[in-house]
C-alpha cells in the first residue's frame, strides 16, 4: 500500500509540473496580450493627451501662468524684500541644438510657399538676429549654421 500510495504522489507530481509547464505557457500568452492592448490603448489616450497639451501650451495659459508667478513673486517681494525679477529662467547651454532648430526655421520658411521672397528673406533674417541676440550666440555661429540653406527656390526666379 505505501508503494501505491509514491506512486500516486509521483503523479500528482508529473501532473503539478504539466500544469505548471502550461501555467507559464498561458502567462506568457496573456503578457503578450496585456502588452498589446495596452498599446493599443496608448493610441486612443493620444487624442486626449494632445488636446490636453494643446491646451495646455496655449499662448493664453502661458501667459496666464506668468501672470500667476509674477503676482506670488510680487506678493513675497512685499514680504521677504527680495525675489528674482524673472518669472521663469533656462539654461541653454548646447548652442549646436538651438543652431539646429534655426536651420529648420530658416529651411521652412524658405520653403514656405504662402510667402513671397522678399518677405521669406525679412523672416529668414529676423530668425537669425533674433536667435543671435536673445540667445547671445555670435552672428558668425549663426550664418555658420544656415549659410547652406538655399533662400530662393527655383519657382522664385
Amino acid at each position: 500500500m505505501k508503494s501505491g500510495g509514491h506512486l500516486k504522489y509521483v503523479r500528482q507530481g508529473q501532473w503539478w509540473s504539466q500544469a505548471n509547464t502550461t501555467q507559464r505557457e498561458w502567462e506568457k500568452i496573456w503578457h503578450n496580450q496585456t502588452l498589446h492592448n495596452y498599446l493599443r490603448s496608448l493610441d486612443h489616450q493620444g487624442i486626449h493627451v494632445k488636446a490636453a497639451d494643446k491646451k495646455t501650451f496655449a499662448s493664453k495659459a502661458l501667459i496666464d501662468a506668468i501672470k500667476a508667478k509674477h503676482e506670488e513673486q510680487r506678493r513675497q517681494r512685499s514680504i521677504y524684500a527680495k525675489v528674482d525679477r524673472h518669472q521663469f529662467a533656462h539654461l541653454f547651454d548646447d548652442e549646436d541644438v538651438i543652431t539646429d532648430v534655426l536651420r529648420i526655421m530658416v529651411l521652412y520658411v524658405s520653403n514656405a510657399n504662402q510667402h513671397n521672397v522678399n518677405e521669406r528673406r525679412r523672416i529668414s533674417d529676423f530668425f537669425e538676429k533674433f536667435i543671435s541676440y536673445f540667445f547671445n550666440i555670435p552672428m558668425s555661429q549663426i550664418i555658420d549654421s544656415t549659410k547652406d540653406v538655399e533662400r530662393v527656390s527655383v519657382e522664385d526666379e
